[in-house]
């Protein structure tokens, strides 16, 4: 950036508010050279403000979740312990009503997130909640593929076909397996938005003036 900064070329039109150029390049010069000292001033500052400690572990996690958005159909230790919550959710809730049952699963993959989040937020560890919350947005992206098999069935299952499929059967019990594409297009949308929060906040959480927060 600071070798573009440098850069002689004129921006198009600009000499026209000078009667020759010599006064356009004195003035041309002398902004270019106070954006690069603004622009340095302000690089040194943010560097050094940075835990390149807490940086790498954001940059790390970062990347391995958006790694597992992009490639949902592949193996992630992430997913296995989604799907860990997943079953538990179906156990715990399986003397509760079939509508109950069979929405726990999703729901407990999400939720688990989602109170170890909070209890990090409550505790003033905003970067340990902003690294949790990311793993909440991939937990309901997961969910909405889920959702978006609802129609089409053609996810494997845990338990092979013999097992109901969570969200036809949600779907049908209401009577909007016909809206499966647009609800599931939603919750990935809100899952994204989850995501993009828990990165915000961990990077924003990297910076040294915030090491212990």
């Amino acid at each position: 950036m600071i070798a573009i900064m440098r850069s002689h070329r004129r921006p198009f039109g600009g000499a026209f508010l000078f009667a020759d150029h010599e006064g356009y390049d004195l003035v041309y010069n002398k902004y270019m050279n106070a954006v690069s000292f603004i622009y340095r001033a302000i690089e040194q500052e943010y560097s050094a403000r940075i835990h390149y400690g807490k940086l790498i572990g954001a940059l790390i996690a970062i990347v391995y979740i958006v790694y597992a958005i992009q490639t949902p159909q592949e193996f992630h230790i992430i997913s296995t312990v989604n799907l860990i919550f997943h079953e538990a959710g179906h156990t715990l809730a399986a003397f509760f009503g079939k509508f109950i049952h069979f929405i726990a699963g999703s729901a407990m993959q999400v939720i688990v997130p989602l109170v170890i989040a909070g209890y990090f937020f409550l505790k003033r560890e905003f970067y340990s909640s902003g690294i949790i919350i990311m793993w909440m947005g991939q937990s309901l992206v997961e969910v909405s593929v889920y959702m978006g098999d609802a129609q089409r069935m053609v996810l494997p299952l845990l338990g092979g076909d013999s097992v109901e499929h969570d969200w036809n059967t949600l779907f049908s019990m209401f009577g909007i397996l016909e809206y499966t594409d647009q609800i599931a297009g939603i919750t990935y949308f809100a899952a994204l938005l989850i995501v993009l929060v828990g990165i915000g906040l961990t990077l924003w959480c990297s910076r040294s003036e915030n090491v212990n927060k």
